[in-house]
């Protein structure tokens, strides 16, 4: 889910096919990763 979330952010950048691809794994960690962050700063 991840990654297909940062893919369609990359494509409404108008990022090409071959750009995305080089990026997505990257980018979907990160997403990831903030999402876990998130999640920390909401508890008590």
């Amino acid at each position: 889910m991840s990654t297909t979330a940062v893919n369609k952010q990359l494509i409404k950048l108008d990022l090409s096919r071959n750009k995305r691809k080089k990026i997505i794994d990257k980018e979907a960690a990160a997403f990831i990763l903030q999402g876990a962050l998130d999640h920390i700063n909401q508890l008590p």
